[in-house]
């Protein structure tokens, strides 16, 4: 007699055509899974890289010009006015010796507080949407100065842009008064 159960044509699935649909199945949601995080990881990407560009170009390249040319020119007059208070009369200008010791001490009081700004105390806060979004400090191990901001380590020194603006009108008024022409446009 011929044995009907061992026919390919049977509608009755053996243990080995399940194991193998079972194992299709998985390996197919496996792929397909893999496939989205990789995409949506490489459009994450994508976007971050666009934010970064954009955000920089918008505001981190000018803050951070902005904050060196204040310190070199700080640091220069500092130096201009010291050199001019520790030289003789002989060699020192007449504008020069008319400057007050106090104008230097000021300047110097100005490079100081420009030299404990970090770029971090002066950048933007992200929008609150992406500060929603940001990695919390225990995902990434980064500790954080407020929302989105990474601190690497270091703590703000509770500098803002404002008080970098300000810190320059300061300058200004004391290269004024101690009658140095500087031009100070540094949004060119």
């Amino acid at each position: 007699m011929h044995d009907t159960d061992d026919s390919p044509w049977d509608d009755a699935p053996t243990a080995a055509t399940t194991h193998a649909e079972a194992e299709w199945t998985r390996l197919s949601s496996h792929f397909q899974n893999a496939g989205y995080r990789d995409g949506i990881t490489a459009g994450k990407e994508g976007a971050l890289q666009e934010g970064f560009d954009a955000g920089f170009a918008r505001a981190g390249a000018p803050r951070g010009r902005e904050l060196g040319l204040l310190r070199g020119l700080a640091s220069a007059s500092l130096l201009h006015l010291s050199r001019g208070s520790r030289g003789s009369h002989a060699q020192a200008s007449a504008a020069q010796r008319a400057v007050p010791a106090t104008s230097t001490a000021l300047v110097r009081e100005i490079v100081d507080a420009l030299a404990a700004v970090r770029f971090a105390d002066i950048a933007p806060a992200p929008p609150p949407e992406e500060a929603e979004h940001a990695h919390g400090a225990a995902e990434d191990g980064m500790d954080r100065d407020g929302p989105g901001q990474a601190s690497v380590g270091l703590r703000s020194t509770g500098m803002s842009i404002e008080d970098v603006r300000e810190l320059r009108a300061r300058l200004e008024a004391v290269l004024r008064e101690a009658g140095i022409k500087v031009d100070l446009d540094l949004d060119a």
